[in-house]
């Protein structure tokens, strides 16, 4: 299964955004700090990596993110980066779409990194995607079972809903034809999935 690496030294918005993405179904591994993302890309290969900037330790330790990111490509030079600034206007973010990564502004809003994770998979190398990951992420129901309430609602899109709803055995017959549907039915869908998903814990 491919992997995201999440490195951020805000703690919050960090764990906000792994409930989001574990819920979708993406395997990822969290960090806090360059130091520990450097131990944890030693020991596993990642397809992704979103890196947000300034990272506690300071500059020479990778804390500007875009030195963190080199020194994680040197591993792995189909890795693929996001970073996540509060001035996208900055020395700091040129110099990182120079080296090829994209750069999203704080608060990230999961409705573009979501989309760029989807671009990101078809350009990686056929072989590559063929033998780390199926076509779909798998939903995870006990994780599903953890979204809040809000994220359903304001941070998820509908191919996102629509992807949670296909991929759990949920007694749902409109599965064939959710496209049709307006935001608001499968919204409150997705909400009945989270009660029942949590119900089965």
């Amino acid at each position: 299964m491919r992997r995201l690496l999440l490195v951020d030294s805000d703690r919050i918005a960090c764990g906000r955004l792994a409930r989001v993405l574990t819920g979708l179904g993406y395997g990822l591994d969290v960090t806090f700090s360059a130091e520990e993302a450097r131990v944890l890309n030693e020991r596993q290969n990642y397809s992704w990596s979103v890196i947000g900037t300034p990272l506690d330790g300071g500059d020479q330790d990778g804390g500007d993110g875009v030195a963190l990111f080199t020194q994680l490509r040197q591993r792995s030079a189909s890795l693929r980066g996001v970073l996540v600034a509060n001035e996208t206007d900055s020395p700091t973010c040129r110099k990182a779409r120079s080296m090829g990564l994209e750069v999203l502004s704080r608060p990230l809003d999961v409705n573009l990194l979501v989309p760029w994770l989807a671009t990101a998979e078809k350009v990686s190398p056929p072989q590559e995607r063929a033998s780390e990951r199926p076509a779909e992420p798998a939903v995870d129901e006990s994780l599903v079972g953890e979204l809040d309430e809000d994220d359903i609602r304001n941070e998820l899109t509908d191919a996102e809903l629509i992807r949670i709803i296909r991929g759990l055995d949920y007694p749902f017959a409109g599965k064939d034809r959710l496209e049709m549907f307006d935001r608001d039915t499968l919204v409150r869908v997705v909400l009945l999935i989270r009660r029942w998903c949590h119900s089965r814990r």
